[in-house]
């Protein structure tokens, strides 16, 4: 069987263990090999055997009698003992059309084996699961599924479908997406009502892309895979960085007396360097501690701390270097775009 395949392959793969499958053993079973050829020889056919194997096995109902209430039925079948013996097949008298009595040893052979507790199906077709476990400093979930989906490529007689976390955080994935889209765009036209600009915003929305970079360079750095806390992390750190990019467009504008030059903007980026390096800073020594599990790791906050922690340095650096810069080209831009 395919699944049988797919577990030997998975048991070989390093870092992947306790190997199993969702199809549970239910009764014993025969298994009937019959030499057709001889069958047809004998003046028997498949629906003759089966109909005499079944009566040894279920009985017949010989008679009956009739109660006031109820009927009771008498079965004639064989006792218990001959029918534990998988030999006593062989020994079923069984007659062909013109009274002659057949020896099944030469037409048949018997094999015992467990049936399967029930045969699942999708829309008709058999289907069956197969799990396990990874040691993650060995192997990923999406290693493992490229692994088998390169030996064994669906075909017309078989699909693969993989479920399990690596599924599961897609889907999260999708909606975090969804979600990060809505703040993002929360984010803008509230910005856009505290500067009464169009083009403010854009610059204060900036700074995200390189607190994303941090994140993924933390991630990298620390060989840690992206995850749904990961994502929740990211969504959070679109607000901090934003904050300390409004503090900086805004205090810069407020600090103009009308006339927004070079200086300007360096004065006001200079009045907002120490409260918005002292706020990150103490933020980021607050979640190392998590982050790097001093005192205990955790598999939810460490991954969301070391995320938050490199984003907010990285985007913080953009805030206080490059939206300033940015700042000013934008202002010269669009002067010339008056003029």
């Amino acid at each position: 069987k395919k699944m049988d395949e797919i577990k030997k392959f998975l048991n070989s793969v390093e870092g992947v263990y306790d190997i199993q499958d969702d199809e549970l053993e239910g009764k014993d079973e025969l298994n009937l090999q019959i030499n057709h050829d001889l069958l047809s020889r004998t003046g028997l056919t498949v629906d003759d055997l089966m109909k005499s194997i079944h009566i040894a096995y279920e009985g017949l109902v010989v008679t009956d009698i009739v109660t006031l209430d109820r009927t009771l039925d008498f079965r004639l079948k064989l006792n218990e003992k001959a029918r534990s013996d998988i030999n006593f097949i062989y020994k079923l008298p069984i007659l062909n059309r013109m009274g002659q009595e057949i020896n099944l040893q030469q037409i048949l052979s018997v094999s015992e084996s467990k049936s399967l507790e029930e045969l699942k199906h999708i829309e008709r077709k058999r289907y069956g699961a197969v799990f396990g476990n990874l040691n993650r400093e060995l192997t990923t979930p999406g290693e493992v599924m490229a692994k088998v989906a390169e030996k064994f490529p669906s075909d017309e007689d078989y699909k693969i479908e993989y479920s399990g976390e690596p599924i599961e955080n897609q889907k999260i994935f999708k909606n975090l997406g969804v979600a990060a889209i809505v703040a993002l765009v929360g984010v803008y036209l509230i910005i856009v009502f505290i500067f009464n600009s169009f083009f403010k915003p854009l610059i204060v929305i900036l700074a995200i892309p390189f607190g994303v970079i941090g994140v993924m360079y933390s991630l990298l750095a620390h060989g840690m895979a992206i995850s749904m806390f990961v994502g929740i992390a990211l969504i959070g750190l679109m607000g901090v960085i934003v904050n300390n990019s409004i503090l900086m467009v805004y205090t810069t504008g407020e600090s103009s007396d009308g006339e927004l030059t070079d200086e300007v903007i360096i004065d006001g980026a200079i009045q907002r360097l120490r409260p918005i390096m002292l706020t990150t800073i103490t933020t980021i020594l607050g979640l190392i501690p998590t982050a790097y599990g001093l005192g205990g790791y955790d598999p939810v906050l460490s991954p969301m701390s070391l995320a938050l922690s490199y984003g907010l340095l990285f985007g913080t650096i953009v805030v206080l270097y490059f939206i300033p810069v940015i700042y000013s080209y934008a202002n010269k831009l669009e002067k010339k775009w008056k003029e």
